[in-house]
């Protein structure tokens, strides 16, 4: 288990819904963190999520799953530390029918 210090969190979720048949095609998500740790371990803890964790990889087999992932109040002049990561975890080949 990976130890993490964390001040707080928020997500931001965006899903696109397909009508026919009903189901979500994918869900776009932001991650922003609030800690002292380094990018490098923000990116640690974002990597442990997408292999360990029930929920990612229950969503992540079902539907189109793409993130970013930053540290709160983060800017280019903090030398050491990621601004934001894109991750694209599945992508999937289907037309959509309407």
């Amino acid at each position: 288990m990976l130890k993490f210090d964390l001040r707080g969190i928020e997500v931001a979720l965006h899903g696109v819904r397909q009508d026919s048949p009903p189901k979500m095609i994918r869900i776009d998500y932001e991650i922003v963190v609030d800690t002292g740790e380094t990018g490098h371990r923000l990116d640690l803890l974002h990597k442990s999520q997408q292999e360990y964790g029930t929920i990612y990889n229950t969503l992540a087999g079902a539907t189109d799953l793409v993130g970013t992932i930053r540290l709160k109040n983060w800017n280019s002049s903090q030398t050491g530390r990621c601004g934001e990561r894109k991750y694209h975890v599945k992508d999937y080949s289907t037309s959509l029918s309407r």
